[in-house]
């Protein structure tokens, strides 16, 4: 089972359409085919985005609906460390959280997050590597496994 951070990008992606790679991510967490991880400011996060940014696109209670789903089907970490590695200071929750957790990809659409990866599509704190990589470039990579 694929060990994966799913950052806000993705899953306000998901709530927004049925038809792309970040609803197919939902899909194989609600499948429990992968085990996402969050903390308490990821959720803070995709829940203020939620009300704020498309409180008027979608209903609220879909919208925390959805949020709970999210929520009850993660794994709640505590970062014991904190990074200041990307330049966006308010994505280095999602690294924090892949470190502590020792997942094996960060899924975003976020270009701060993907410019931090390498030719490989790899980054790497400390002794653990990982993989950043849009959805649909996950899909491509587990493709065998759940297809």
């Amino acid at each position: 089972m694929e060990r994966v951070v799913a950052d806000t990008s993705v899953l306000v992606s998901a709530i927004l359409s049925k038809k792309g790679d970040s609803f197919r991510f939902i899909k194989l967490l609600l499948e429990g085919k992968v085990k996402n991880y969050i903390n308490d400011e990821i959720l803070d996060e995709f829940l203020r985005v939620l009300l704020t940014k498309f409180s008027k696109l979608l209903p609220v209670e879909f919208q925390q609906e959805f949020y709970y789903l999210v929520k009850s089907r993660s794994t709640l970490v505590q970062s014991k460390e904190e990074f200041k590695l990307c330049r966006d200071r308010a994505d280095n929750k999602f690294l924090e959280v892949v470190y502590a957790s020792k997942a094996e990809y960060l899924l975003t659409l976020d270009k701060d997050l993907l410019d931090l990866r390498d030719s490989n599509r790899k980054f790497q704190i400390k002794e653990h590597e990982f993989k950043i990589l849009k959805p649909e470039e996950f899909f491509d990579e587990i493709e065998s496994e759940y297809m």
